[in-house]
C-alpha cells in the first residue's frame, strides 16, 4: 500500500480487467488478497455489466428525433400563440368597455343620458361580444 490509501497494482488491475485479456497469475492472486483491488474489480466487472446493456437499447431513429423536434417546435408556436390571443382578448375587453364608460360619464356630466351615448354604447357592446365570440371560436379550431 502506498501512502495515499491506495494500492500499488490498482492501476494495473483495472487495465487488465478492462483489456478483457487473461490476467497474470500474480496479478489475480494479488486481487484475492487485496481489499482495494478487490473493490476496483468489482467497480470494472459492474461497468462492464451497464455498458453491455446499454449496447441492446436501440437508439431512437433520425426520423423520431426529426418527429420530436418539429412537435415541441409547434407546441411552442401554440403556447405563443396562446399568449398573444391571451393579451388580445383582455384588450378587446379592456377598450370597448372603457370607452362605453367614458361615453357614458360624460353624458351623464352633461345633464343625462342622451341617445347618441346608448346608441354607440349599444355598438361597442355589440362589437366587444363579437369579438370575443370570434376570439373564441378561432383559438379553439386548431383542437378540432
Amino acid at each position: 500500500m502506498s501512502n495515499s490509501g491506495q494500492c500499488q497494482y490498482e492501476e494495473s488491475v483495472v487495465k487488465a480487467l478492462v483489456s478483457q485479456l487473461p490476467m497474470p497469475m500474480a496479478l489475480a492472486d494479488h486481487i484475492r488478497g487485496c481489499a482495494q483491488c478487490s473493490g476496483a474489480g468489482e467497480t470494472v466487472f459492474h461497468l462492464n455489466k451497464l455498458a453491455a446493456l446499454s449496447i441492446d437499447d436501440p437508439l431512437p431513429t433520425a426520423g423520431l428525433m426529426m418527429w420530436k423536434a418539429a412537435l415541441a417546435e409547434r407546441r411552442s408556436a401554440a403556447q405563443q400563440s396562446r399568449v398573444i390571443l391571451g393579451w388580445g382578448e383582455g384588450l378587446g375587453l379592456a377598450g370597448p368597455l372603457i370607452t362605453a364608460l367614458a361615453l357614458l360619464g360624460v353624458s351623464i356630466a352633461n345633464g343625462g343620458v342622451s341617445r347618441v351615448a346608448l346608441i354607440a354604447g349599444a355598438g361597442l357592446t355589440f362589437t366587444l361580444a363579437a369579438g370575443i365570440m370570434g376570439l373564441i371560436v378561432w383559438q379553439r379550431a386548431d383542437r378540432i
